[in-house]
Parts: structure tokens; sequence; C-alpha cells
């Protein structure tokens, strides 16, 4: 930035630092434009974290998790839990009693704000909120399906007349039929497997040792059995099942049975119905519903079972935090061992200090003997440059400007330039003056 644009922007900021102002004790400070200062005030120390946003980073960092969709949420202060509200014989497999199981009801069915650290549950219960949100949904019917089943209905509803041979003349519809015949069907295919059963059960206890011969008898026998009757046996479920296949098939059956049982919004009803089932009245007017914490025996974690050991690190991070501190142990200890090769003896240290002593001996005397003779050599020039110019008629205070003097000077004393005579010049005509008004010469020496 050009000085002169820089001066002008500062007395425009500081009118005191104009020009004909006095400028201020701290003038050196204001020097700053405002404009480009740091807007932070000076001098203020780094503000510590409030304990619960350490204490909440300190719980994170050991929990652990990157899902951004979850995030751990804090009671500060936290809830109080006895443990003997919770207690019972878990591992002897005591059913949960009533007590614990209200308790644990009350405990586990609050609901909290979406925040990370909170101070109490937001009131809200989360049964309360459950069946808020089923109550609110209203299942919408649809009006083609619904057509659809009220003709499926029909059609299962049409008479039709079959003869089951018992001498019945009732006249049924196409469902009874086919149930009864598919009734008969699954009958026959029973009594076959439970005749199979107890065949197999029979062998069983005839061959009871569980050794190779035994095993190979059961599965001989069994062999010459079925393939003397399950011809005859499965002839007898085929002709079950063509009975019901002239009627109607189970296929076709299972479709309309499917389609009758289709339709939106009876999961409404279904949970809802689900909540009225599990749910027990409380002394206390409120409801408890069943509750699984895990793990199952939580309530003995509440104890006091954490020591000062507990605080200790992992032996896996100890070893390695020994191990970098080994290293660094055995760097310093190289770096001690070379300093200690580079220090002299004693002798050596004597000698280098009393040579030392002795050259700032000399060296002061040289500076004092140096200063001495020019303060001598000074006060000799002077002297011969003021009977010079007293010779040459040159006094006053125009001795500097008197070319004749500097030139006689310069002629007379060597080494010296015409400048420098003025300048000697200049600085001695006081000192003329004052001579020749005191009558008196002074001497340097």
């Amino acid at each position: 930035m050009d000085k002169a644009i820089e001066k002008a922007i500062i007395e425009t900021a500081n009118p005191a630092l104009a020009p004909g102002k006095s400028k201020p004790a701290n003038a050196a400070a204001n020097r700053k434009i405002p404009f480009l200062q740091d807007n932070a005030p000076a001098g203020d120390a780094p503000q510590s974290k409030p304990l619960k946003d350490v204490l909440y980073e300190q719980i994170t960092s050991v929990i652990g998790g990157d899902n951004p969709n979850q995030f751990f949420s804090m009671s500060l202060p936290g809830t109080l839990l006895d443990a003997a509200q919770y207690t019972y014989n878990v591992d002897g497999n005591q059913p949960k009693p009533a007590e614990v199981e209200a308790n644990e009801s009350k405990l586990a069915n609050k609901l909290f704000d979406p925040c990370k650290i909170g101070a109490a549950d937001s009131g809200r219960l989360l049964q309360n909120q459950y069946k808020t949100a089923l109550e609110m949904l209203t299942p919408r019917l649809n009006g083609k399906l619904f057509d659809a089943k009220t003709k499926l209905r029909r059609v299962l509803m049409t008479p039709y007349p079959y003869n089951f041979g018992d001498g019945s003349k009732d006249v049924l519809t196409i469902e009874q039929v086919f149930y009864r015949l598919y009734e008969e069907y699954v009958s026959e295919k029973l009594a076959w497997a439970k005749e199979q059963l107890a065949k197999k059960n029979a062998l069983a206890a005839k061959y009871p040792d569980n050794t190779a011969i035994d095993y190979a008898e059961r599965d001989n026998e069994y062999l010459n059995w079925y393939e003397t009757v399950a011809e005859a046996r499965t002839l007898a479920v085929a002709e079950k099942f063509g009975k019901v296949l002239n009627v109607f098939s189970p296929g076709d059956m299972d479709v309309i049975a499917a389609i009758l049982n289709s339709g939106a919004g009876r999961e409404v009803a279904q949970a809802s119905q689900a909540l009225d089932n599990v749910q027990k009245m409380n002394p206390d007017g409120s409801y408890v519903y069943p509750v699984t914490l895990y793990p199952q025996n939580w309530f003995n974690l509440l104890d006091t079972s954490f020591t000062t050991i507990d605080l200790l690190q992992s032996p896996a991070a100890l070893s390695q935090r020994l191990a970098v501190l080994s290293g660094q142990r055995s760097s310093i200890s190289n770096n001690i061992n070379a300093l200690m090769a580079m220090i002299p003896d004693e002798k050596t240290v004597t000698d280098f200090k009393e040579a030392k002593d002795k050259a700032e001996t000399d060296s002061a005397a040289a500076v004092a003997k140096l200063s001495a003779d020019g303060v001598k050599v000074t006060g000799d020039i002077l002297n011969q440059a003021l009977d010079i110019m007293n010779a040459g008629g040159i006094t006053g205070k125009d001795a500097g400007t008197n070319e004749k003097g500097a030139s006689l000077l310069s002629r007379v004393i060597g080494g010296i330039t015409p400048d420098m005579v003025n300048k000697l010049i200049d600085d001695t005509a006081e000192l003329q003056t004052d001579r020749q008004n005191r009558k008196s010469f002074f001497l340097f020496s």
C-alpha cells in the first residue's frame, strides 16, 4: 500500500493522529486499521467445555458407532434405579413376578425427545402413543374385491345333489359336499400313515437292540410288509382323492380361500386386538405390558461392581504405550551418552577457563589503552585545528561555510576529506568561540 494512502486511511480512522495533533500514549496500538483488525477480543483464554458435553463425548467414544440415523441419548440427571425392585431368580427359571413385570413395564415404556442430552422423559408412554396411532387409522374397503368375494360365496353356496351311499336325501351345497369328501380323503390318508407308524413301532419292539443286525432285520421285514399292503392302501387314498376332484379341485378351493382371506385393513384390527390381549390392569389405574430386557439378569449390573481397576486401560493398550515409552527412554539415553562423550575432562576445562580469563584481561587492558590513545590523539587534533583556524582568521558560526578554512585544514591535516573538515569545523566552532571569550585554552589529554 502506498505510504500516502496508508497515512490518509490512518488519519481518517484516528483523527488524533492527524498532522498538528499530539499523538496519544498508545499511538502505536492505534495505528491498526479498524476494519483490518480481528473481531475476537484480545487476550481471551479458550473456554473449557461444560461437564455434560465432556461426559457425553467420552461415553460416545466408548460406545462407538457411525450410523448417521442413530445417536446416543443421555438423560441428565439420570433415573435412579433400585436393583431390589427388579430382582428375581433368573438362573433358577423363576417366573417373573407381577411386581417386577410392572416395574420393568413402567421403566421401558417411557418416551424421550430425540435429543442428545435431555433433562427427563417427555411424559408420554409408548403404549398410549401406539394405541392412539391405531385408533386414528380406518380400514379402506375395496368395492371391487368385496363384489368378487360375494360372487365366490354365491358359487360355494350353490346346491349340489350328491349321493354319499348312506341313504341320506339331504341336498347340500358345493362347499359342504367338497369338505365332506375332502374330510374322507384326509381320514383315509391319516389311517394309512398311522398303520405305517404302528408297523415301525412293532418292528422296533421286536428288534430292540441298536445293532447293525437288528437294523437290517427291521428294514427287511418292513420292506416285505410295505410291498404287500402299500399298493392297496395307496389306491384307497387315491379313490378318496378322486371323489374330491369330481366335485371341486383342492387347488381351486385354495385360490378361492386366498381371495376370501385377502384385503387390506384387518391388520389394524389385529394389532389393536393383540394390544388388548397382552395388557394387564394395574392397581394404580394404568396398564402393564410385558417387557423383556436383555440380558435378563440386567439388574445384577446395577450393583457397585465397578472398581478402580476398571479405569485402567486394556493390557494391549498398556503394552503399546510401554513400548513407545521404552523407545523414548532408549533415545534419551543415547543422546545423554553422546553429550557425555563430547564433554572434556576436568583438567582440560580448567585450562580452558584460565586461558579465557587471561584473554579477557588482556582484551580489557588493550581496549583501555586504545581508548586512552584515541582520546589523546583526538585532543591533539582539535587543538591543532583550532590553532590553524585562529592563524587563518577563521572564527565564529560561519566557520563551517568558510571554504578557505576547510581547504587549509585539509592540506595541513592529511587523511581527511573536505566534508570531514567541514563537519569538524562545525563541531568546534562553539568551542573556539568559548575559548576566545574566556581567553583560555582547553587541553585534551
